[in-house]
């Protein structure tokens, strides 16, 4: 009839892709890098201390790695604190 470990697999990915379509953000995704949320003051003023766009997503995609859990916005503002507390700012 059926396979017992496919039926377990099936419910395991698919328990995944509802919980993925739900909280995309839950996985690290860079959805956080699109739309309104990218052009925030708190962005572009770390934008601004990196000399770069490409530096300053660098740094708030490390933060989403550490802390996955947390906004995007909070991201860009603990990179900001961190970079200022860093360059005594």
């Amino acid at each position: 009839m059926f396979n017992p470990i496919a039926l377990l697999a099936f419910l395991f990915f698919g328990a995944l892709a509802l919980l993925f379509g739900l909280n995309p953000d839950l996985f690290g995704s860079n959805a956080g890098f699109r739309g309104e949320g990218y052009q925030s003051e708190t962005f572009e003023r770390l934008a601004e201390l990196c000399d770069s766009r490409d530096a300053a997503r660098r740094l708030v995609r490390q933060i989403q790695t550490r802390y996955p859990d947390r906004s995007y916005n909070w991201c860009c503002e603990k990179a900001l604190f961190d970079l200022e507390r860093d360059r005594n700012i």
